[in-house]
């Protein structure tokens, strides 16, 4: 079994990759992971979600591997340790913090995966989630683990906030009361909260846009899944904000 030593801690029981695609500070949050992980490993330059964590399942020698995206700082005290035991039928996610609007939830945060799930992923329609379709269940961790600082530019600001919020109006249609509230909640919070943080207006439009798409694709299969399109999604943002940079006040709803 591979495992990295922590900074005077404990052995990682499971590989640890940090998956990276031109995210601005890929560089800083790797060097910061080595501090943690020596021997984590770097995924770079894959195109699309599924195909990076198919990389990494292939390259694990663990049957189970953490992951953690180029855009997530790891936060002290987190030490990649698995307080419970992993079922080979399930994705675990640690809880990350959104700079922008305080939420902490899962959205970003790391997560450990079962190798064997992906045997098959070449095959399979993951949605627009991968890491929630993977496997049959997923497990929440409540343990304060990364801060996801994804507002590094504009661009990648408004993505972010864009892809999150059409989850979260398709996560109000689905399941129980409580999961339906709990999405409407963060969502509110997405498209209203942190104008004034570091690309905070990018976040709003973003969160705004990707709100409206939902809602009107919300029983599209197929373009719901565009969102997972990096050109795609680069195209509907020139188009969108090209000619109409977000400005320093409120940022007008438009339909995408």
């Amino acid at each position: 079994m591979s495992s990295g030593r922590l900074r005077g801690g404990p052995v990682v029981d499971f590989d640890v990759f940090m998956i990276a695609y031109r995210e601005r500070n890929r560089a800083a949050h790797w060097e910061r992971l080595r501090g943690f992980v020596p021997e984590a490993r770097l995924v770079e330059g894959i195109k699309g979600i599924a195909a990076a964590h198919c990389a990494c399942a292939e390259l694990a020698r663990t049957p189970w591997f953490f992951v953690v995206d180029a855009d997530n700082w790891v936060l002290d005290g987190f030490d990649f340790a698995v307080p419970f035991d992993p079922d080979p039928d399930e994705v675990a996610t640690w809880a990350a913090t959104n700079p922008i609007n305080g939420l902490y939830y899962g959205h970003g945060g790391i997560k450990l995966f079962p190798k064997a799930r992906f045997a098959e992923a070449a095959t399979r329609d993951f949605g627009i989630d991968m890491s929630m379709n993977l496997a049959l269940r997923n497990r929440w961790l409540d343990i304060r683990a990364s801060e996801h600082r994804f507002n590094t530019d504009p661009y990648n600001t408004w993505g972010t906030a864009f892809r999150e919020c059409v989850k979260l109006v398709v996560g109000t249609t689905l399941g129980g009361f409580r999961p339906r509230a709990l999405a409407r909640a963060r969502l509110e919070t997405w498209c209203t909260k942190g104008a004034e943080a570091r690309f905070g207006q990018w976040c709003l439009a973003g969160a705004r846009e990707g709100r409206l798409y939902g809602r009107k694709y919300c029983r599209d299969d197929t373009a719901l899944q565009r969102i997972n399109d990096y050109a795609w999604m680069r195209a509907l943002f020139d188009r969108l904000h090209r000619q109409r940079p977000v400005g320093s006040k409120q940022v007008p709803e438009r339909s995408s």
